[in-house]
């Protein structure tokens, strides 16, 4: 016998690992790159993300513990997914409606300019 036959419910349990770390290591860069179009210096944006990174081990344990003793652990699994992929559809088509408005909001010799935003 081994190991994986004395834990049933490891493989998903490992897959979702995976896939949350990956998640979790792919937003970092592309935050960055979002602060710095919006005029953020370097500094502040390594700032930010360390400030970031602090919060989310420091609110890990006691998350995690309240998770353990709860019945329904996917739920807390499946209820952020879920919300990620809501945020991830709903941020693109706001930003577009932003640069929409202050495009029709300029006087019209100003807005050839910003259409390139």
């Amino acid at each position: 016998m081994t190991w994986r036959s004395h834990i049933p419910g490891l493989w998903p349990l490992l897959a979702v690992n995976f896939f949350m770390a990956d998640m979790q290591s792919g937003v970092g860069p592309f935050v960055g790159v979002f602060l710095q179009e919006r005029g953020w210096a370097s500094g502040l944006i390594g700032t930010a993300m360390t400030i970031g990174n602090v919060a989310g081990m420091l609110i890990a344990t006691p998350i995690g513990g309240f998770i353990d003793s709860s019945r329904d652990k996917r739920m807390w699994v499946v209820i952020p997914g879920i919300c990620v992929d809501r945020a991830d559809k709903i941020i693109p088509q706001q930003q577009h409606q932003c640069r929409e408005r202050l495009v029709n909001c300029r006087p019209a010799a100003t807005r050839s300019s910003w259409t390139a935003i």
